[in-house]
């Protein structure tokens, strides 16, 4: 999630807020490596929201190993406190794990809840401006529940935190973008929402991860929609979404200009994308992130998106040489 209202002065890199997540998770160590590495630092200025107990009992299991061997802990109040030293990991500490409660690797409520906390300190600080993004560390969706929390994920938290009306996720590996058209239901529902939809819905989507992309400044876009069911179908043999849903979806798209392609089958959508055969990949039973922009950014070359209505996570890619009909236009 990223604000976009500070206004760093000069050459000041981006305030990242790290959320710590689940205590009794992987999430300790694994802010705690990101905020030391030399790579990030060089890049962003990261900002630790937990428990510095937990934190330190995690950096004693790592230290030396994944951090290096001098690293400290730093407690600040708020973002404008921190001063980034080289030897310290900086921390909002919110004191909110018992350390005579505390065990590693145990779903628990009040570890959900706690993880829940920093989530929503870290959105207050981007809403108001005083950090530039928002980073998540894992937390344990079970644990979520068992503390009360309606949100099924961080996507849906970060939503409602904000505010925002919409939400959608993208995922960055390298150059590969994708788009989930839905995100976090069971595989049978996913398919039930996809189809309700129809063809109206999913080719909204398109239109809207076109729109996004745009934003993003990527060009050109082209946007490959994964299938649903194995082998894309096999026109009508083994399941009718994509002669009922995608297909009239992306005509659709295409009318209104957009550059999409599909549907393409998901199990080869990926391969065919890392051999260059498209550019965008935009998947249907999974969409995250939300309206306020949480993105990813790739360090590789230009990223390609994907937006797929296949099983739960089907992206948009292109096939080697098929037809336009069912993939990506042969070269």
């Amino acid at each position: 999630m990223s604000a976009g209202r500070r206004e760093p002065g000069g050459d000041e890199l981006p305030l990242l807020a790290l959320t710590m997540g689940d205590p009794a998770g992987i999430g300790p160590e694994i802010c705690l490596a990101a905020a030391a590495d030399p790579q990030v630092r060089a890049v962003a200025r990261p900002l630790v929201l937990g428990d510095l107990g937990v934190l330190e009992r995690a950096l004693a299991a790592v230290r030396g190993r994944t951090v290096p061997a001098g690293l400290r802990l730093r407690a600040v109040e708020r973002p404008e406190d921190a001063r980034f030293p080289a030897d310290a990991v900086e921390v909002i500490d919110l004191a909110n794990v018992p350390a005579e409660a505390f065990a590693w690797g145990v779903v628990r409520a009040d570890f959900g809840r706690a993880s829940y906390q920093y989530l929503e300190h870290a959105t207050r600080l981007a809403l108001a401006g005083e950090v530039d993004a928002v980073v998540t560390a894992p937390i344990h969706k079970e644990a979520w529940r068992l503390a009360g929390i309606p949100a099924i994920g961080h996507t849906e938290a970060l939503q409602a935190l904000s505010g925002a009306r919409d939400s959608v996720t993208l995922f960055v590996v390298r150059n590969l973008r994708t788009f989930f058209y839905t995100r976090h239901l069971p595989l049978e529902e996913a398919i039930h929402r996809i189809r309700e939809a129809g063809p109206e819905g999913l080719a909204r989507f398109l239109v809207k991860v076109d729109r996004l992309l745009a934003e993003l400044g990527v060009e050109p876009r082209r946007i490959a929609v994964a299938a649903l069911n194995p082998h894309a179908g096999e026109h009508g043999l083994l399941g009718r979404e994509e002669q009922e849903v995608i297909e009239p979806a992306v005509a659709r798209a295409r009318q209104e200009g957009i550059d999409a392609h599909g549907p393409v089958p998901a199990d080869a959508v990926y391969h065919q994308r890392s051999r260059g055969a498209g550019t965008r990949s935009s998947r249907s039973p999974t969409t995250r992130g939300t309206s306020r922009r949480r993105r990813s950014t790739s360090s590789g070359p230009s990223a390609s998106p994907s937006a797929c209505p296949s099983f739960a996570r089907a992206p948009i890619t292109a096939p080697p040489s098929t037809s336009p009909e069912r993939g990506w236009p042969a070269r």
